[in-house]
């Protein structure tokens, strides 16, 4: 059994539905092992109306239902590097940790800067760093790109680094639908896994 699980209040694409974080909270409340609640692609790229798949009031009410007096959890979000410029201050404000993605591998270059700037932008929310195995190609070629090894060794290496250091309380490892169509960065990642995986904090 999982000792400690998140669960999915907002999936792919920002899509929530108010009968599905009903469902998720209900049950995360029932479930021992349950210890947060989890919101993917929650803010959005593109200007519009909301800047973010629930309104400020919505984040609030979740954080009272999972602050209860018997089990206290916490608010997870997914937030990428290229989202820092919205205007999103007051929503990260609400969250208990924060995951950040470096979409493109490019900008891994940029990693100790975005993490910089994502503390001056959430200074009171943990962080947890989030990598990649693959990259996404761009339209012309869909589909996906093993990540370079020299590019997976680095973002491992620092992310092992700042959890030493308490910079950040933990790493996610992206798998999906990825892990098994042989990509030599994730062959690379079980081994450096298997190396590092008991690693004393």
């Amino acid at each position: 059994m999982l000792k400690r699980v998140a669960w999915s209040i907002v999936g792919a694409s920002g899509v929530t539905k108010d009968w599905e974080r009903k469902q998720v909270l209900s049950m995360a409340h029932r479930t021992p092992n349950f210890v947060g609640v989890y919101m993917d692609d929650f803010f959005h790229d593109k200007p519009g109306p909301e800047v973010a798949s629930l309104t400020l009031d919505q984040l609030r009410d979740i954080q009272r239902q999972i602050k209860g007096p018997d089990k206290k959890m916490d608010l997870y979000v997914t937030f990428y590097a290229h989202q820092l410029d919205l205007p999103i201050a007051e929503h990260l404000k609400l969250i208990d940790v924060i995951t950040l993605w470096i979409w493109k591998p490019e900008e891994l270059a940029d990693l100790d800067s975005h993490l910089a700037k994502l503390d001056k932008l959430a200074p009171h929310s943990r962080k947890m760093l989030g990598l990649y195995t693959v990259a996404l190609n761009d339209k012309k070629t869909p589909g996906w790109t093993g990540m370079p090894i020299p590019l997976m060794q680095k973002q491992c290496e620092q992310a092992l680094g700042w959890l030493r250091s308490g910079r950040i309380e933990g790493i996610i490892i992206y798998g999906g639908t990825t892990f098994d169509l042989g990509f030599e960065a994730v062959d690379w990642t079980r081994e450096w896994i298997r190396k590092v995986g008991q690693t004393k904090l």
